[in-house]
């Protein structure tokens, strides 16, 4: 952006980082941000696992999955907690890309930026992650952004270790004997934004200089791009969400609170402007990217995400998750493709399916939990197209039906108790 003044925006991002009041480690008081805990290090729910039923999004087949509390600190839920919270944020970012082009008539894009304070960051405050996170904020409006911010309070001892995280998480490794030992206390954060331009070069540099701040946007050598597309968003943003710092509260489970930002005007929407409208299409492209993500930046089963229904070639729905080579998903000994995590209503038999075998394909569209069948149905686009959708609506009368049988109307509990 040829208007922008260089030197006036990088003081006003080092008035920013320099407005808290600083202090140092020998004058007492904790003013380190907290680092807090790590997702999948808890403890795992009694009924975790219990069947639930789900529903293919593309196809209507009925499929049970294990329960998942979805948990930040589950060790078998957590990778579903990373998924639900990137989808609403994932399909409001994809909206405000969109919206934010709009108004300002120019391409704006998704962008990765790491912002990291120096180790002597040490604040007054009565919360000094929470101030620490107002900074954040603050420089990030400067560079025109948008979006989400995850704050991670661990780093691994080597330099570059983004590849080992996978191996770190949701894999059934203890914290305190394990885990912690490759890591060390590094207060940074991950945005995940959009902006019409990011300014870097003499501005960032400046910047570290002056307050040992380090802003890097993180793109291709080659390209220049950071997140040129819908997938590649879905894969920043469950990598990023996989190890924020969850602070854990004092009473009981419901108290622990992730550390996730967002922020921005359309995003929000404030006094002078709307908060943007994300449509039913963009929310469910954005479910589907992030189940193509999850396999690859989770370590999650596809068949507790995507259908593995057969259904006739060219009947794959165009919310098909597609996960390429980004997890082998084949038994070890027969080469074969998984069944569904469960018992699977939807594994249907090609004649069953309507068609011969020669011309079947797997559905792969995304699984969502029976209570959310409603919005299906009442869908008359999809109704039409979708395969099994008289199986969803059994499905969905069973499952009403036993909401009121476990909650009977008042009157009738009166007198049974």
């Amino acid at each position: 952006m040829d208007n922008i003044d260089e030197d006036l925006l990088a003081q006003e991002i080092i008035d920013e980082i320099e407005r808290p009041k600083k202090g140092t480690a020998a004058m007492g008081t904790s003013g380190y941000p907290d680092p807090g805990d790590l997702p999948g290090f808890g403890t795992e729910l009694d009924d975790c696992g219990d069947d639930i039923v789900h529903f293919c999004t593309g196809c209507g087949a009925k499929t049970t999955i294990g329960r998942t509390c979805k948990r930040s600190v589950c060790p078998r839920c957590a990778p579903r907690w990373v998924i639900d919270r990137a989808d609403p944020k994932l399909a409001r970012l994809q909206s405000v890309c969109k919206t934010m082009g709009s108004l300002l008539g120019c391409s704006v894009k998704k962008h990765h930026i790491v912002l990291s304070p120096p180790d002597d960051w040490y604040l007054y405050a009565d919360d000094p992650l929470d101030r620490t996170f107002s900074v954040v904020k603050e420089i990030l409006k400067l560079l025109q952004c948008e979006g989400i911010i995850c704050y991670h309070g661990w780093a691994g001892i080597e330099e570059d270790d983004r590849g080992a995280w996978k191996e770190r998480l949701f894999e059934g490794r203890d914290w305190d004997d394990d885990v912690k030992h490759e890591l060390m206390e590094r207060p940074h954060f991950h945005a995940i934004v959009a902006s019409a331009y990011v300014a870097g070069g003499e501005v960032t540099k400046r910047i570290e200089e002056e307050t040992g701040w380090v802003i890097e946007r993180i793109a291709d050598d080659d390209s220049g791009k950071s997140i040129p597309d819908l997938p590649a968003a879905a894969r920043v943003l469950t990598y990023a969400l996989s190890h924020t710092s969850i602070l854990i509260g004092d009473g009981d489970d419901d108290q622990n609170i992730a550390q996730i930002r967002t922020f921005g005007k359309h995003w929000h929407g404030g006094k002078d402007t709307h908060q943007v409208t994300v449509y039913k299409s963009t929310r469910r492209r954005a479910e589907r990217a992030v189940r193509e993500a999850a396999p690859k930046t989770l370590g999650i089963s596809p068949s507790g995400i995507r259908c593995e229904t057969p259904v006739p070639e060219g009947e794959q729905s165009d919310r098909s998750v597609d996960l390429h080579d980004l997890y082998d998903d084949r038994d070890a000994e027969t080469g074969e493709h998984s069944d569904c995590s469960g018992d699977c209503e939807g594994s249907h038999t090609a004649s069953e399916a309507g068609g011969e075998q020669d011309d079947m394909a797997v559905c792969k569209a995304p699984l969502k939990h029976i209570k959310h069948a409603e919005e299906y149905l009442d869908d008359e686009e999809w109704v039409e197209a979708a395969r099994f959708v008289e199986q969803l609506q059994r499905a969905w009368n069973d499952w009403q039906d036993s909401l009121s049988r476990d909650r009977p109307p008042p009157i009738v509990q009166a007198f049974s108790d």
